[in-house]
C-alpha cells in the first residue's frame, strides 16, 4: 500500500458549539442541493477531523481523517491532523473503524424519555465527522448514523404535532432537512444492507418536506423487495402514502395493508400504515371504517405520536356527526357478538383520560411555616 503526499490544504474545524447543537447542517458546501426545492444550508468548514483505525491488506495504520477528495481520503498520522498530508485511495481500504466515544448508556435514557431531540444533541457531534465517508467499504459509523438520522425524523414528527407558530413550523423543517442529509449519506454505503432502509426513509423526508413528486420518482427506482426483506414494510408504507398523495386510495389502501400484513410488523411503519389506511376510508367517505382504525390506533398506542393523531381525527369525526347515523352491522359482527358502540368507546377512552391527566397533574404543596428552635443561633 502506498500513501503518497499530497498538497498541504487548509482544513477548517467546525466549533465545539456547533457540533453540539444538532441542527448544526449536515457537512458540504453553502446551499448545497438536496431535491428540488430542499437545501441543506452547510457549514463554511466541510470536515472535522477524526481520529481512525484504517486496514489496507495486511497493514494497519492509526491516522487522523482531515478531508476528502474525490475518491481518496487524506489523513495524518498525529493525533491532532496537524502535519503533513497523506492520501489514500477509497478502493484500497479494505475497512475503517472511527474512533466514536458514547455512552450507549446516556443515549438509552433519551429514547426511554423519547426525547429525540436531545438523543440528537448528543450524538451528533459524534457522528457528524464520519458523514463524508459512510460509502467506505466496512466502516463501524453507518448503524449508529442511521440512528442519528431516525431521531432526527421522529423528533421531526413530534414538533410538528406541537407547533403553533411559523417559527415553530421553519424549525420543523430544518429537522426534516438534517434528517434527509444524514439519510443520504447513509444510503451511499451501498456495501451496507442498511443503505436500503436508509434510502426509504431519505424518500419519507421528501414527503414530510411536501415533495411527493420527487417522492414518487426516486420510490419508483427502488426494486420491489421480498416480503421477507426488513425494508419490506417501509416499501409499502411509502407506497401508500405516495398514492395517497395522488389521490389513488384504492391503491394506497391495497399498498398500506401489504405493509401492515409485514410478518415482522415493525413498530415504526405498522401504526404509520394503520393510519394511512384510515385516512383512505376518510378520503372515501367511508367514515365508519376510518373511526374504527383511528379507535384501534389510540388503543393500542396510547402516550405516542400516532395516538394524537388519531385522537385528533376522532375528535373531528365525532364532532361533525359522521358517525351519529347507526351503522348497519355485517351480519358475522352480529353473529360472533362484535356489535358494540364504538362512538360509545371512543366518548369513555376521552373521559378516561382526562381523568387521568389531571390526576396525574402534580398538587401544589402549601409551604410550611418555618419552625424555629429557639435554643438555635439564627
Amino acid at each position: 500500500m502506498m500513501f503518497c503526499s499530497v498538497k498541504k490544504i487548509a482544513i477548517f474545524s467546525c466549533s465545539t458549539l456547533l457540533l453540539a447543537m444538532w441542527l448544526t447542517p449536515i457537512y458540504g458546501q453553502q446551499g448545497v442541493q438536496v431535491a428540488a426545492g430542499v437545501k441543506v444550508n452547510r457549514a463554511s468548514s466541510q470536515f472535522t477531523p477524526i481520529k481512525a483505525k484504517v486496514r489496507s491488506g495486511k497493514r494497519i495504520k492509526e491516522v487522523t481523517v482531515v478531508a476528502r477528495q474525490g475518491e481518496k481520503i487524506i489523513f495524518t498520522e498525529s493525533d491532532t491532523g496537524i502535519g503533513v498530508k497523506l492520501a489514500l485511495s477509497i478502493s484500497k481500504i479494505d475497512d475503517i473503524t472511527f474512533e466514536m466515544k458514547y455512552d450507549a448508556g446516556d443515549i438509552y435514557r433519551h429514547l426511554k424519555n423519547k426525547d429525540w431531540n436531545k438523543a440528537v444533541r448528543y450524538l451528533s457531534p459524534i457522528v457528524n465527522p464520519t458523514l463524508p465517508y459512510l460509502d467506505v467499504a466496512n466502516n463501524n459509523a453507518v448503524e449508529l448514523s442511521l440512528d442519528l438520522g431516525t431521531y432526527m425524523l421522529k423528533g421531526a414528527k413530534k414538533g410538528r404535532l406541537t407547533a403553533q407558530t411559523d417559527a415553530d413550523n421553519e424549525l420543523v423543517k430544518k429537522q426534516y432537512v438534517s434528517a434527509y442529509g444524514v439519510f443520504k449519506s447513509v444510503a451511499k454505503a451501498t456495501w451496507s444492507p442498511l443503505a436500503d432502509e436508509a434510502e426509504l426513509r431519505r424518500i419519507e423526508c421528501l414527503l414530510e418536506l411536501n415533495k411527493p413528486k420527487t417522492a414518487a420518482r426516486d420510490h419508483g427506482k427502488i426494486q420491489e423487495p421480498d416480503v421477507s426483506d426488513p425494508t419490506y414494510g417501509r416499501y409499502w408504507l411509502l407506497a401508500a402514502r405516495i398514492g395517497l398523495e395522488k389521490s389513488k386510495f384504492r391503491e394506497a389502501m391495497s399498498a398500506s395493508i401489504k405493509s401492515i400484513c409485514f410478518q415482522n410488523k415493525d413498530i415504526d411503519t405498522f401504526p404509520d400504515a394503520l393510519l394511512v389506511s384510515a385516512q383512505c376510508y376518510e378520503e372515501m367517505q367511508n367514515w365508519f371504517r376510518a373511526r374504527d382504525i383511528y379507535y384501534e390506533v389510540a388503543m393500542i398506542f396510547p402516550k405516542t405520536e400516532w395516538a394524537v393523531i388519531a385522537e385528533r381525527r376522532l375528535k373531528f369525526i365525532l364532532k361533525n356527526g359522521f358517525t351519529k347515523k347507526e351503522e348497519k352491522s355485517p351480519i358475522q359482527n352480529v353473529f360472533f357478538g362484535l356489535d358494540e358502540d364504538v362512538n360509545k368507546l371512543i366518548v369513555e377512552m376521552f373521559k378516561k383520560r382526562r381523568e387521568a391527566k389531571a390526576k396525574a397533574k402534580p398538587v401544589a404543596k402549601k409551604a410550611k411555616a418555618k419552625e424555629i428552635d429557639l435554643n438555635e443561633e439564627e
